[in-house]
């Protein structure tokens, strides 16, 4: 048993200070335990798009459609983002965002092709964050078997609080097309630096 420092008494919830331990403890129902403490809860100071079209990385054909452009309304070729590689157009694919400056993301959200075929629509993926350019990625969110309506974003919230400087979305599936479209992409900022 730590020898206690100090205390305010022997409650529930009572905390102590163990001076051979130089650890916290807290009164239980069955005596003395470790205080461990809780991941901090927070809401955002501020949260705003971060993502911008210079910053796209992914599997794309130089100079094509993005889906970083704002653009909700352009139809075949002309706006949206195709997963291509190896000079060819892939039913799977990845596209994201490296920034000049670490950022804290929070949410993403996205928005089908403009087109009428739902079956180029992304159906699952992973939510990944890297500092590294994915040499290494954390999975911040991962979706299965997703269904689009035509026009209408989708909204998806992660838990994050730390700062990367590459994000993408890595689709693995999509709705059964041999092309993946995704219209439009956005990734949300949070400030943390005065949060709650």
């Amino acid at each position: 048993s730590s020898n206690i420092l100090a205390r305010t008494g022997d409650d529930v919830g009572t905390i102590a200070f163990g001076t051979d331990t130089e650890k916290l403890y807290v009164a239980g129902s069955d005596g003395w335990g470790e205080w461990i403490p809780e991941p901090p809860v927070y809401t955002c100071a501020t949260t705003s798009i971060v993502s911008q079209e210079q910053y796209s990385i992914g599997d794309e054909m130089s100079g094509y459609a993005s889906a970083f452009n704002g653009n909700v309304t352009g139809t075949q070729y002309t706006h949206g983002w195709y997963a291509y590689n190896d000079n060819l157009f892939r039913a799977a694919g990845s596209i994201g965002q490296s920034f000049p400056s670490p950022q804290v993301i929070t949410q993403y959200k996205m928005h089908p092709w403009a087109g009428s075929a739902r079956s180029v629509d992304a159906k699952s993926w992973v939510f990944e964050a890297s500092n590294d350019n994915f040499t290494t990625a954390v999975t911040l969110d991962t979706q299965d078997n997703q269904i689009f309506s035509a026009n209408t974003w989708r909204e998806f919230s992660v838990v994050n609080t730390s700062a990367y400087s590459q994000y993408r979305l890595r689709v693995t599936e999509n709705n059964g097309s041999s092309t993946l479209v995704v219209q439009e992409v956005e990734f949300l900022g949070c400030d943390i630096s005065g949060a709650i």
